[in-house]
C-alpha cells in the first residue's frame, strides 16, 4: 500500500486492477473475501515477475447501514467500456437493491459495464437482475450459474467476461459515494507502477 495517499485502509470491498495484469497472472488463484484477494493478487503477480502496487485513493464506498443515493439511470457508454465493474451475488436480495441505484448514481462520468455474477441465488435476486438489465440496457449483463461457485470463482467467470481496461470487484453490501471510481481510475491512469486500487471504506454510526 502506498503510505502517500490519504485515506489509506486494510482490507476493502473494492479493488480495481488492471485487466492486461489480471489475465496474466491467472486471476484470483484461492477462495478468499475480497480483502484476502489484494494479497492473493500481489503474490502470484511476483511469481510471474510483475511488481502490483496497491494504493487507496479518498474514493469513498459507503456501508449499507445508510440510505442509497438514487438517482438518474442515464450512463455514458462508448464504444468500449472503461471499466467492467463484476459484483458476484449469492442471495443477499436486500444489499443487491440497494447497491445498484447507488452504482447507477455515481459512475454517470466514467464508461462502464455491469457484470453481475449470480451464484444460483434463490431469494428472488434473479428476479430483480432481470428486472435492472432492462433499466442499464447494453451496459448490464448477468452471468447466471447452476451453482455457487464462491466469491473467487465468482469474480474469475466475471472477469474473463469483461470487456474493460480495467475490472472492478465490488461486493453487494456496498453504498458507492459520487466521485468514488473517477478517483479510482485516475489514480491508474496517471500512475504506470500502480496496478490495483482501493477505495476507502465509510461505516456510519
Amino acid at each position: 500500500t502506498d503510505p502517500r495517499v490519504d485515506g489509506v485502509r486494510e482490507g476493502g470491498t473494492t479493488l480495481a486492477i488492471r485487466k492486461a495484469v489480471y489475465d496474466r497472472i491467472g486471476g484470483i488463484g484461492r477462495e478468499s473475501a475480497l480483502e484476502d484477494a489484494i494479497a492473493d493478487l500481489c503474490g502470484r503477480a511476483e511469481k510471474a515477475g510483475l511488481r502490483i502496487i496497491v494504493t487507496s485513493p479518498k474514493s469513498e464506498v459507503q456501508s449499507p447501514d445508510s440510505d442509497p443515493i438514487l438517482g438518474a439511470w442515464d450512463l455514458r457508454l462508448g464504444t468500449h467500456p472503461e471499466v467492467s465493474i463484476v459484483i458476484p451475488v449469492f442471495n443477499g436480495l436486500k444489499d443487491t437493491r440497494r447497491c445498484l441505484p447507488a452504482l447507477a448514481a455515481t459512475t454517470g462520468d466514467v464508461a462502464c459495464e455491469v457484470i453481475l455474477v449470480d451464484n444460483a441465488s434463490s431469494d428472488g435476486t434473479a428476479k430483480l437482475l432481470e428486472e435492472e438489465s432492462g433499466r442499464w440496457g447494453g451496459r448490464f449483463r448477468v452471468l447466471r450459474q447452476d451453482r455457487n461457485l464462491g466469491f473467487a470463482k465468482g469474480c474469475n467467470a466475471g472477469a474473463r467476461a469483461a470487456a474493460g481496461k480495467y475490472v472492478l470487484f465490488l461486493n453487494n453490501d456496498t453504498v458507492p459515494r459520487p466521485g468514488w471510481l473517477r478517483e479510482m481510475l485516475h489514480v491508474m491512469a496517471f500512475h504506470d507502477r500502480v496496478g490495483a486500487v482501493g477505495s476507502t471504506l465509510l461505516y456510519p454510526a
